[in-house]
Formats: C-alpha cells, sequence, structure tokens
C-alpha cells in the first residue's frame, strides 16, 4: 500500500488521493465510471480484480480452517 500525505489509498486513474477505501471506490465509481467487483460471499467490492479473487482465497482458506477446527472435512 502506498502512502501519500498520509492519505493511504489514491486512484490510479488520476492520482487523487483518499482517506479510506469506501471514499477511493466512490470517487472511482462516481468519476471513472469503474464498476465496482463483489465478492460473491460477502459482498465486499474491490476495484481490482487481482484484489477481489485474493479476498476470496483468503475467505476460503479460513473456511477450510474453521472447519478442521469443529472436526469437518
Amino acid at each position: 500500500m502506498k502512502y501519500f500525505n498520509n492519505k493511504k489509498y489514491y486512484c490510479e486513474q488520476c492520482d487523487k488521493k483518499f482517506d479510506s477505501q469506501d471514499i477511493l471506490n466512490t470517487h472511482a465509481k462516481e468519476i471513472h465510471k469503474k464498476t465496482l467487483l463483489k465478492c460473491s460471499n460477502c459482498g465486499k467490492t474491490f476495484l481490482h480484480e487481482k484484489d477481489r479473487l485474493h479476498h476470496m482465497r483468503e475467505e476460503k482458506q479460513t473456511e477450510k480452517e474453521n472447519r478442521k477446527i469443529k472436526g469437518y472435512k
């Protein structure tokens, strides 16, 4: 993650900087008409497919670990 002037999130299309992912998502959707990609399990949204896929892999791994703890396969 890159930091610019204490702002953690930046738009890759216009380099504007934002304090939160939600504000960046709103900016991208309204200004650049970019479609947000939604996780089919939890509904969390992402600007980039690579981020959505990473999230979904982590979510699946957590689910597998929880099943092992409960004794399921």
